[in-house]
């Protein structure tokens, strides 16, 4: 079996998915290959990665986003490859890993460019809320809003934006559950800093160990039916209080942490899954979903 990672390591600096993931497929016995994202190219009717044929590989791993001013034109090229290789289909990752895709599941929210509008949303909710990028990560740009004045002033009309009711119990933590080929790979609750409303580790909250409760398993099993239905083979997501609060099929971190946390190895649970469906030919199942 053999696996190309596609990765940009001066640009995944949030965890350590490009050394961690590939050195556990090479302990599994898989012959790996590395390149980074900005190598991919079209010659002669196939999509080489450098001089690596990607057909010539079982699975493709882009790990992140790589350079975001070219990832529209390499999005174009993983489109080209046979999106069953993929750790994630090409456009899949695109529409799947924003927001706004898992709203369903989320506290009530508004997704507009409209600071009008959100202002609007707000003075309906008699609540405190939550204004997000909606292509922000690590928790960058997120604001608690508490009246309009701080709404009019931070919401401006060069992005879009999520207004999204502001859960209480948040403060208590997060849980991420780390998600592969359709298996939970492991759970573990965030909990904010001091004076924090955010449960970003990239905000300095703790991490503990957790097992979820049935709020937060219904969840993880609403998403996981999503990921196992559009062939998403490696997920993360994160719960509150019976709600979904993000989903990232891109690079999702927390393998460390699990690993720091329960002192035994769960990479190899992700090499694991991902080879048992690779390996499987037959569709997914009812029972799998």
């Amino acid at each position: 079996m053999r696996v190309l990672f596609l990765t940009t390591p001066e640009r995944n600096l949030s965890n350590d998915n490009h050394q961690r993931i590939p050195q556990a497929f090479t302990d599994a016995g898989w012959e790996v290959a590395l390149e980074r994202h900005d190598s991919l190219l079209s010659e002669g009717g196939r999509v080489m990665a450098g001089e690596f044929d990607s057909g010539s590989f079982d699975l493709i791993w882009p790990v992140g986003f790589g350079p975001r001013h070219t990832y529209l034109d390499r999005l174009h090229l993983l489109a080209l490859m046979d999106q069953r290789r993929l750790i994630t289909p090409a456009l899949t990752q695109l529409t799947y890993h924003g927001k706004a895709a898992w709203l369903q599941y989320a506290p009530p929210s508004i997704v507009s460019k409209d600071p009008g509008r959100l202002e609007a949303w707000f003075a309906h909710q008699d609540a405190r809320c939550v204004l997000k990028p909606l292509a922000g990560s690590y928790g960058d740009g997120v604001a608690l809003i508490e009246r309009a004045e701080q709404l009019r002033r931070m919401a401006t009309d060069d992005q879009y934006w999520i207004l999204q009711r502001f859960i209480e119990k948040i403060e208590d933590g997060e849980t991420r559950t780390l998600i592969a080929a359709g298996k939970v790979i492991g759970s573990y609750l965030r909990q904010p800093a001091a004076g924090e409303f955010r449960s970003n580790l990239a905000r300095h909250a703790t991490p503990v160990g957790t097992v979820i409760d049935t709020n937060a398993q219904h969840c993880v099993d609403q998403v996981r039916k999503v990921l196992i239905e559009n062939h998403i083979h490696f997920a993360s997501v994160d719960t509150c209080d019976g709600y979904v609060i993000e989903v990232n099929v891109v690079n999702p971190g927390g393998l460390a942490t699990l690993e720091s946390l329960y002192a035994r190895q769960f990479t190899g649970d992700v090499v694991d899954a991902v080879s048992a469906r690779l390996m499987s030919s037959r569709p997914w199942q009812e029972s799998d979903l």
